[in-house]
């Protein structure tokens, strides 16, 4: 099992992701799992690797660049080099130590709030 940490913009792109669904019901099947999977307040997401595989596998098709344009502004900051060029070989999603960064707007929020 692979653990992500995704930051708040992160989150919030999969859940408006799963809540607009998609034309292809195991797409909109693996993003609602995901949604179910991600811890809200802390962002962090343990993903089994049946849906790592899941993930690279619409990662890599190119029939609907959506899919990988929607798996990317979710976890395109922590995922590997190799993410969907490989489905079935595919493993390195994630690099478990890289803490969120922060955004302009929560910096500019940090510092309004001092």
């Amino acid at each position: 099992m692979s653990t992500v940490l995704l930051n708040k913009r992160e989150v919030a792109l999969l859940k408006s992701a799963a809540r607009k669904g998609d034309d292809n019901a195991n797409f909109q099947e693996l993003l609602l799992k995901l949604d179910k999977l991600v811890n809200d307040r802390t962002g962090q997401i343990q993903i089994p690797p049946d849906l790592m595989l899941l993930i690279h596998k619409y990662g890599a098709d190119v029939g609907k660049l959506s899919w990988r344009g929607t798996l990317f502004s979710i976890f395109g900051r922590t995922m590997g080099d190799s993410f969907g060029q490989h489905p079935d070989t595919c493993t390195e999603l994630i690099d478990i130590d890289k803490k969120p960064t922060k955004t302009s707007g929560e910096e500019d929020r940090n510092w309004r709030s001092v």
